[in-house]
């Protein structure tokens, strides 16, 4: 957990049990090649789920992710509907899962060994005479008109006698129903849930290494608070990204000394490196000097002779790619 110690209440922190202090988040969304594509920065007591769509969203990269992974506090109904109108797969990693509720698909459709984790059906009457609403909504966000945001925020709990809450809430019921049959059911979509979530907990740990110094923000304005959390970021991506190169000549330097490189060895070895990182010291910054060639090759053996091995590559293309989102408290 990322903290920033301060000796009084910024303007627009809360205090927050969970942290045991004032303070706000800062919530990364993190690519599965590494790097972070975007960050926002709010307060404690804001639900962590309202802002899931709204960074993916917002965010000016290539990536098109088509999977999207969150903490518990992640989720909930309307955003499971939302991110689906969106076509995103919200697969968060799920805490108390003997408390989930699966919902029917029918109120006579029972199951064997697994119903007594069904409770009340699906309302598909109301998701249907409510979907051409649910689709005005999804591109009026799309399009900038209306932030998901404050869409999530108005669609609470407390909102049941909103029509429009209870079409996504019902959504999102469906949604949720079938991404917790998965989870219960594939031994393999839980661990990509559980990779995709430590592995965005590990970029947490290593920007909170780079800030080094003093922690505490200490200015009020919600514009230099966001850019310190920015700004953190990007020095993160960057040292990532120099540590890639490096290990990317390391790798091709035993190949070419007749060693094999198994893509199931350089996956297992994250970016995320410390000990080749100088963080103190003189830097000078010649913006005019011209940039170096970036040597992105890796060449990699097949994991068999067959040739048929994992054929996933360490460098994911970002398009179609996941998402998964970490969070820390600044105070």
């Amino acid at each position: 957990m990322q903290r920033h110690a301060t000796g009084q209440r910024p303007l627009g922190n809360e205090y927050h049990i969970r942290y045991g202090g004032y303070g706000a988040i800062a919530y990364h969304y993190v690519a599965d090649n590494y790097i972070a594509l975007f960050s926002r920065f709010f307060p404690c007591g804001v639900w962590e789920a309202v802002y899931i769509v709204d960074g993916l969203l917002q965010q000016q990269s290539k990536a098109e992710p088509k999977e999207i992974h969150a903490d518990t506090q992640g989720q909930s109904f309307p955003v499971f509907g939302l991110a689906y109108l969106f076509g995103f797969d919200l697969l968060p990693r799920i805490r108390n899962f003997k408390d989930r509720v699966f919902f029917r698909p029918d109120p006579e459709v029972t199951h064997t060994h697994i119903d007594a984790l069904f409770g009340e059906p699906v309302n598909w009457k109301l998701i249907e005479s409510h979907w051409e609403d649910l689709m005005r909504v999804a591109i009026s966000i799309r399009q900038g008109k209306l932030s998901s945001v404050t869409l999530l925020r108005r669609l609470r709990h407390d909102s049941k006698r909103n029509k429009i809450y209870r079409a996504f809430r019902e959504l999102g019921r469906v949604v949720s129903t079938m991404v917790l049959l998965r989870y219960i059911s594939d031994p393999v979509v839980r661990g990509h849930v559980s990779k995709a979530t430590t592995m965005t907990e590990s970029f947490n740990g290593f920007a909170k290494w780079l800030n080094f110094g003093n922690a505490t923000i200490g200015t009020n304005d919600p514009e230099d608070q966001e850019k310190y959390i920015k700004f953190n970021t990007l020095v993160a991506n960057l040292v990532i990204l120099s540590t890639a190169v490096d290990m990317s000549r390391v790798f091709n330097g035993l190949r070419a000394d007749g060693r094999p490189v198994r893509r199931a060895d350089v996956m297992a070895i994250a970016p995320y490196q410390q000990e080749n990182v100088r963080r103190f010291g003189d830097f000078v910054y010649d913006l005019t000097a011209p940039l170096e060639t970036i040597e992105a090759r890796l060449d990699i053996d097949d994991d068999d002779e067959t040739g048929e091995g994992d054929r996933s590559s360490p460098d994911t293309d970002l398009e179609g790619g996941d998402i998964g989102t970490s969070q820390s408290q600044a105070e």
